[in-house]
């Protein structure tokens, strides 16, 4: 019986999850299913970054949503094209 209980608790709380959780339609599509996203590698310093995944964590963002908010920024501030 303590088994169909826990299985009952989880149950409740993938019911509850489900509940929850947008429609399909409204879920966000991944970056790299998007055709509005390209993956760039490339090299940073240990210490830059360390620094912005800490500025990361802090502000619960992802750093490359920060990473582009600096350079659209920076892109901004020097105009060249």
């Amino acid at each position: 019986m303590a088994k169909k209980k826990s299985e009952s608790k989880f149950s409740d709380l993938m019911a509850s999850r489900r509940a929850d959780a947008p429609p399909p339609e409204e879920m966000k599509v991944a970056k790299r299913n998007s055709d509005e996203y390209v993956k760039a590698n490339f090299y940073l310093p240990k210490d830059l970054y360390k620094r912005l995944k800490a500025l990361s964590v802090e502000l619960e963002q992802d750093m490359g949503d920060l990473t582009a908010q600096a350079l659209e920024e920076w892109l901004a501030q020097n105009p060249r094209l």
